[in-house]
């Protein structure tokens, strides 16, 4: 192989549509987690434990995260929905009426090499998020388009000022939409992937007039 293409994750725009906001009477907290994250869940035990002792605020889980593995955490503080099918992902996110989402990474090479598509799918659907400050956010501009955090200090420090502050976070929803609908944008990203078959396709016509 003497060619890689790198294409960046992107947004469909018309499946990730936010919903109409309605006021939570705790705000709600949200993380996607596959269970390929349960490398991240003592880190997000610890964070959502100082949260919640400070704050009224729900915990609200999509994905396949067994409830044992939260058992610091009381039943009227966690709510747990299953993973959908991706016909209906987007609109899953949105119906959860998240206040603001986590994105939270260990520091360890295979999450070095992840996307920035956690944060672009909390944002086309204008939820604030804190995401931690590795190499897949760095796209995420802090204070801005979101809350980048280094240590799990951090984390329950930016989540916190997000919580005490409706204003900020729309604002951060507002800026993190609008970026992600530039930059992440699939309708206009859609010729990064053109541009590669199209490369493919030639170089694999030259490669068999060569064999030949």
């Amino acid at each position: 192989m003497d060619r890689m293409y790198v294409l960046p994750n992107s947004i469909d725009f018309e499946l990730f549509k936010p919903f109409p906001k309605k006021d939570n009477k705790k705000l709600r907290i949200g993380w996607t987690a596959s269970a390929s994250h349960m490398v991240e869940i003592f880190m997000v035990k610890r964070i959502m434990r100082r949260i919640l002792d400070k704050y009224k605020v729900t915990f609200v889980i999509l994905g396949d995260i067994a409830r044992e593995a939260l058992n610091n955490l009381k039943d009227d503080e966690i709510e747990l929905h299953p993973f959908v099918d991706l016909s209906v992902y987007p609109l899953k996110i949105a119906s959860l009426n998240l206040d603001i989402g986590i994105a939270p990474l260990r520091d360890e090479k295979f999450n070095r090499c992840k996307s920035q598509l956690k944060w672009s799918e909390y944002s086309a659907l204008k939820i604030p998020s804190v995401v931690s400050d590795l190499e897949p956010y760095y796209c995420v501009e802090d204070g801005v388009t979101g809350m980048r955090a280094k240590t799990e200090d951090e984390f329950v420090e930016k989540m916190g000022c997000l919580i005490e502050n409706p204003a900020l976070r729309s604002e951060i929803a507002e800026n993190a939409y609008q970026k992600n609908y530039e930059d992440f944008n699939l309708e206009t990203n859609i010729y990064l992937w053109v541009d590669c078959y199209e490369d493919c396709s030639r170089r694999l016509r030259v490669y068999r007039q060569k064999a030949h």
